[in-house]
C-alpha cells in the first residue's frame, strides 16, 4: 500500500505543478482511497503519505479520488 500512496502523492503532485482543475483521480487500491478518504490519524510511513495527499486534495476543491 505504501506504493500506491507514494505514486498518488507523486502524481497529485505533477497535476498541481502543471496547475490543471477538475481532475479525477481513480485508483484501483481501494484501500488507499478508503484511507485518503478516512478522517483517523495513521502515524505509520505509509499514513504519512496519505495524510500529504489528504492535504493536497484538500486544498484542491476540484480533485476527485475515486475507486
Amino acid at each position: 500500500m505504501e506504493g500506491e500512496a507514494w505514486a498518488l502523492r507523486a502524481t497529485l503532485n505533477i497535476v498541481v505543478n502543471m496547475g490543471l482543475t477538475n481532475v479525477l483521480f481513480e485508483m484501483d487500491n481501494k484501500s488507499v482511497v478508503d484511507k485518503v478518504k478516512n478522517t483517523k490519524k495513521d502515524e505509520s510511513e505509509a499514513g504519512i503519505i496519505i495524510s500529504e495527499c489528504e492535504e493536497i486534495l484538500a486544498s484542491n476543491k476540484t480533485f476527485h479520488l475515486g475507486f
